[in-house]
């Protein structure tokens, strides 16, 4: 599996200078409206996974999870499990610039507006008391639901915005990993294809949204690279081993139309101040999305 599928916790580019104005292992003891009853009127608007809308957007327009990455600076992806409520506070994880994680806590105090909440998370000054704040908000449409983090200064103005919509309701066992990742999934990869390399190859391959793959002998799971902090070389693909199997493959991917080209990387072995690093090798698969 390509190692930087990996994440560690440290600040991301956007929230350096923005920290936690409590400890976030510790449920602060802010000043409250209504304790728990307000933290459950939002419940069933804002539960669930959130994921940066401006990274769909990108991934739409690339066809590329490396070239989106950019996208995913700041704070693209933010878990909301009410099921963790405590007295008059959340616990909410989030992701840092997809690289590390984060979190902090969604108070039960309004913000800007009625459908806000603040959090704990502030520029503030400790000899005034004053500063901007963050929070988290949401809107409601004919359509759905979209959330915002965002910074307000104390005239009330928004600093810094960051939207998002809902890409899962609920922490099922089968979406506890990332919401960035299977978005990357279902707008690059899902579908069936047909197989024109290897040669006389019995049946189609499909990757599904959720990231079981069929078709594939002794594989049995897709994941597609999103985090490029370190430069892995490409479009990187992982193919896991199904029950009972050892065989795993990394793959560099690359796009002809509707045709996806496979190519095995190898790991090239670094040398003295320069890391090791996967390279493209030999073609493996080339697919073709059926339509």
């Amino acid at each position: 599996m390509f190692s930087l599928l990996v994440s560690c916790q440290t600040d991301s580019k956007s929230d350096q200078t923005i920290r936690a104005s409590v400890p976030a292992t510790t449920p602060p003891t802010l000043g409250v409206d209504q304790p728990n009853a307000l933290l459950k009127e939002f419940r069933p608007l804002i539960q669930g996974i959130w994921v940066s809308k401006r990274y769909e957007r990108d991934l739409e327009r690339t066809h590329s999870a490396e070239k989106s990455w950019d996208a995913l600076m700041g704070t693209p992806e933010i878990f909301l499990d009410f099921s963790k409520l405590q007295h008059d506070s959340l616990k909410v994880f989030s992701s840092a610039n997809n690289h590390e994680g984060d979190e902090f806590w969604l108070l039960s105090k309004r913000g800007l507006t009625p459908a806000s909440l603040i959090v704990s998370r502030g520029e503030y000054d400790e000899e005034t008391g004053k500063g901007n704040h963050w929070e988290l908000a949401y809107r409601v449409n004919y359509r759905d639901t979209t959330l915002f983090f965002r910074c307000v200064t104390p005239n009330g103005k928004i600093k810094e915005e960051t939207a998002y919509y809902r890409f899962f309701r609920s922490f099922q066992q089968d979406n506890q990993t990332s919401a960035i990742t299977s978005l990357a999934r279902q707008k690059l990869y899902a579908g069936t294809y047909r197989v024109l390399l290897p040669l006389n190859y019995p049946g189609v391959i499909t990757f599904e949204s959720n990231g079981r793959l069929i078709g594939v002998k002794g594989n049995s799971y897709y994941e597609p690279q999103t985090d490029f902090m370190m430069p892995v070389g490409g479009e990187a693909l992982y193919f896991a081993p199904s029950e009972n199997s050892k065989i795993n493959y990394n793959f560099f991917a690359k796009w002809s139309v509707d045709t996806l080209l496979l190519y095995n990387a190898i790991l090239e072995a670094g040398h003295d101040s320069i890391p090791s690093m996967y390279v493209i090798d030999t073609l493996s698969y080339r697919l073709l999305r059926q339509r």
